[in-house]
């Protein structure tokens, strides 16, 4: 068998272990050091082999420079591999933790300027053709360094292996010895025994070195590598993960970050806070923040500050929740932070509808409640009125005609009826007043009341009515509707106080897509084709936090409350399958539109 095959097997395990290296990497503080032992492993073991089966001189140089730039570099690195190991799992930290203990990398880096850049590495060996080379002053200079760094290293991996308290480690250390032991014998070997082939047996070592640390790899978690690249982990997290230095330069970002980030463009050695902090809306306060000053406050107020964001992407608006972690240096110093940026629109939404269903549950009892307790004073209140408007009435056909008191016997009766009317206004909410439904035509029910409905507005107003014709029916009770329209029509002549205006009522006929969104919608509106009405005056409008209380029972806007008021106006249209929407703004008066099932 050629002698050349091992060395060339020997290779490939090198390349196999440096790709594994390469993709799951070693946590810090192993990573790059450990994959730059590999590769300059690779460059001795495939810079002999070609110098051992080189055709021509120059090609022989070049492999013995490939040779020397491994040769050179090898040693210093895993002694500096095997000095962060031990020291990593708590051994030697003061001896290997020392400027001293990084000197080997420095000699590395000066033989390789004094000896690979010498014209051919002149002063270590001089290559010849089908044989051992010539070797000079300069190979035993670099032998003898590099023996005294492997058995320090060596040293250093069997004094862990013997110390450590934990079995676990104590193995690790073992199998990195072990490491270290196979190229450093074979090396001795080389140069110490005659009659060894001319290819540098160092290689085999270096490739049985491979070997024992694949064997550490998988089975005693030799290095810690990751299951996957920790390029391949950002690229997959869907949080945005920027880096920043400790001026507030942008050094790395991952994909998600520039999807959720998506107004500007990433860009390294950016200002991401400045650009940044004018692009968020605190959450609580509704404000937008001033500066770079203030989002870090923000980020920084305490330990677990993760707070939340309104973000103005091109989709939309997005809820962003960030947080911030210091990333240290060795010497401890923070130089740098990395900003975590958590996208948090489904969950405000979720929580938001959380909420939403506790209010309407709550309402929704709420309203139930007043709702039986509305019918039980109606029914009650219905018992005493009888007897008072019975009882009022035999009074006046006993006594005789042209006595005062008959005056105050008619005021009676008068209140009476109005009471009954109150009392009616108490049955419908509760659910409990006759009701009778039948084809109503919108317009037509409008045109019949014009003249009542003006007389219900105060001087300074008028009434301006737009009716469309043709409209389609409606299933409804025409009290309940002439109620309702005459509601609302009072409460715009009111609000336009003393000031002149207009007060509108117009009817047409809407579809589905013309609807405004479901949480905008007072009532169980399901029906596509839906007859619109209109009340909406010039008013002083209301204000966003009187809009979210006008449908409560008994809230009023005057000083004296007036009984069920709105809240009426909204249980007739919810018992006719409809709903009620509502558009105000403070100086700009109020629209009330009324959604009612088509037939």
């Amino acid at each position: 068998m050629n002698f050349w095959i091992l060395p060339a097997g020997c290779a490939l395990v090198l390349a196999l272990l440096a790709a594994v290296l390469w993709y799951r990497r070693p946590a810090q503080p192993l990573w790059p050091i450990l994959f730059a032992c590999q590769l300059l492993a690779l460059c001795w073991v495939v810079g002999d082999l070609w110098a051992s089966h080189a055709a021509s001189l120059p090609e022989k140089q070049l492999a013995l420079g490939l040779l020397f730039v491994g040769s050179l570099g090898l040693p210093a690195a895993w002694w500096e591999t095997t000095r962060r190991y031990v020291a990593w799992h708590g051994l030697g930290r003061d001896g290997l933790t020392s400027a001293w203990a990084r000197l080997p990398l420095a000699v590395a880096a000066a033989s390789w300027l004094f000896f690979v850049t010498n014209p051919w590495h002149g002063q270590v060996m001089g290559p010849v053709l089908g044989a051992r080379n010539e070797y000079f002053w300069g190979i035993y200079v670099v032998t003898g360094w590099n023996w005294v760094l492997a058995m320090a290293t060596l040293g250093v991996g069997v004094w862990a292996a013997l110390r450590h308290s934990a079995g676990e480690v104590r193995a690790k250390m073992a199998v990195l010895a072990a490491a270290t032991a196979a190229p450093l014998l074979l090396n001795v070997v080389h140069f110490t025994v005659p009659g060894v082939p001319r290819e540098d047996t160092t290689a085999i070592g270096l490739g049985l070195s491979s070997v024992m640390v694949i064997y550490g790899i998988l089975r005693v978690r030799l290095f810690n590598l990751m299951p996957v690249g920790l390029h391949e982990i950002l690229r997959r997290d869907p949080n945005g993960m920027l880096l920043v230095d400790r001026d507030g330069r942008l050094v790395f970002w991952n994909p998600a970050a520039e999807k959720l980030l998506e107004t500007f463009l990433l860009e390294p050695d950016m200002q991401l806070f400045d650009i940044l902090a004018p692009r968020l809306e605190d959450a609580e306060t509704g404000e937008r923040l001033r500066d770079a000053q203030e989002l870090r406050e923000a980020l920084t107020s305490s330990p677990d500050a993760r707070p939340l964001f309104r973000y103005a992407g091109w989709g939309g608006r997005r809820w962003l929740r960030l947080s911030v972690a210091p990333i240290p240096s060795r010497a401890g110093r923070i130089v740098a932070v990395c900003l975590r940026v958590e996208d948090a629109s489904e969950d405000h939404r979720a929580a938001r509808e959380r909420l939403d269903r506790i209010e309407a549950a709550y309402r929704e009892e709420r309203e139930e409640s007043l709702g039986l307790m509305a019918g039980g004073i109606a029914h009650d209140f219905n018992n005493v009125l009888a007897n008072l408007d019975g009882r009022a009435h035999l009074a006046l056909e006993d006594i005789s005609r042209g006595l005062p008191v008959r005056r105050h016997l008619r005021s009676i009766l008068k209140s009476a009826r109005l009471a009954r009317e109150l009392t009616a206004q108490l049955s419908s909410y509760a659910g409990h007043g006759h009701v009778e439904r039948l084809p109503v035509e919108i317009s037509a029910l409008v045109r019949d009341l014009k003249d009542l409905l003006q007389d219900s507005l105060p001087a300074n107003a008028a009434l301006h009515v737009e009716l469309a014709a043709d409209l389609p029916l409606v299933q409804a009770d025409p009290t309940q509707l002439r109620q309702v329209l005459l509601n609302l029509v009072t409460n715009a002549g009111e609000a336009l106080g003393e000031q002149r205006g207009r007060v509108l009522i117009r009817t047409s006929s809407a579809h589905d897509a013309s609807r405004p969104p479901r949480d905008q919608l007072h009532g169980p509106l399901e029906a596509r084709e839906t007859v619109l009405l209109e009340v909406a005056d010039e008013g002083r409008g209301m204000d966003a936090e009187t809009t979210r209380q006008v449908f409560d029972p008994f809230f009023s806007t005057k000083s004296e409350g007036r009984g069920l008021g709105l809240a009426l106006v909204a249980r007739i249209v919810e018992s006719h399958q409809g709903a009620v929407t509502l558009e105000s703004n403070p100086g700009a008066g109020t629209r009330f539109r009324l959604w009612l099932p088509a037939l």
